[in-house]
């Protein structure tokens, strides 16, 4: 053989060598997608419950690095050498797909064509543009349980300490609006460190959890919560766990005002006034950020 012929030969080899498995590899992927797609469909997962990812296509370089580390399992796939997501009903948004595409190419959306939602602008402390309104949990755009659940705890830290440096009043330090898992947590760290509080949930315990596909597993890691101790189920059924949130505010003592909506908060000058349909509530007077804490979600 003629050298000027051996090394582009021993270049071809060696890319067939690489590039043969990642194309056979690739096509298996996408034959396994179509059917994961159907399966996805036929469970009802084809719509999205809470955050998931969107895929631009013309960002989209079919790395297939976010199909590997979303421990979901079948919420994006491979086809036609770029990703798609089948299954945003399984995304319980902790976002590893989007830190792990190296374009940038995916973003964590909550709502969809049919179920579009407004997020609102929240600070790093949760706080809205209102002064004194903060947000937590799911209408934050953060449908992870395990990640309400830490939220709900932050900010209560963080009004804990803000607290300190104001005067002692007879109005109340915070509203708790919803008993879903971020308010759940707010309201039980709220009532460890001492504060006064009242919770509402305008419909029952468990909050957003009870709009959850039946059956839809909603934790997949441990929590710890002040007056209940370790919620250490790895997976937990949507039933299974409203079952948990009653048990957790029974045994924990904690008072839920439940059938009861909130329908207005009015800045007044000393804080806020938070209206329910049975009765109106004065908050915490104050300067600063002003007065009453209202946590919502």
């Amino acid at each position: 053989m003629p050298d000027g012929l051996l090394v582009p030969l021993i270049g071809a080899v060696l890319v067939a060598v690489v590039m043969v498995p990642y194309v056979l590899r690739m096509r298996r992927h996408e034959r396994e997608g179509w059917q994961a797609a159907l399966d996805a469909k036929a469970q009802g997962l084809d719509e999205p419950v809470t955050l998931h990812p969107v895929v631009s296509p013309e960002q989209c370089i079919g790395t297939g690095n976010c199909v590997s580390v979303c421990p979901e399992g079948d919420v994006l796939i491979l086809r036609d050498g770029q990703a798609r997501t089948i299954a945003p009903g399984r995304c319980i948004g902790h976002g590893l797909c989007e830190r792990s595409c190296p374009v940038e190419a995916i973003q964590l959306v909550f709502g969809s064509e049919r179920r579009g939602v407004d997020l609102p602008r929240i600070k790093q402390n949760f706080e809205t543009n209102v002064p004194g309104l903060y947000i937590v949990g799911e209408l934050g755009g953060m449908g992870l349980i395990r990640n309400a659940f830490e939220q709900g705890r932050q900010c209560i830290e963080g009004i804990v300490a803000e607290r300190a440096r104001r005067a002692n009043g007879k109005a109340l330090d915070l509203v708790v609006v919803g008993c879903g898992p971020a308010g759940l947590s707010a309201s039980l760290h709220a009532q460890a460190r001492g504060l006064r509080f009242r919770t509402f949930e305008r419909d029952d315990i468990g909050g957003s959890v009870r709009h959850f596909p039946r059956k839809k597993l909603v934790m997949t890691t441990p929590v710890s919560l002040p007056g209940y101790g370790k919620l250490d189920a790895s997976e937990i059924g949507k039933e299974a766990l409203i079952g948990v949130w009653r048990d957790i505010v029974r045994r924990s003592g904690l008072e839920v005002a439940t059938g009861e909506g909130v329908e207005q908060i009015t800045r007044t000058g000393a804080g806020f006034v938070v209206r329910t349909g049975k009765g109106a509530y004065e908050t915490h007077s104050g300067s600063g950020s002003g007065g009453l804490r209202v946590v919502a979600w």
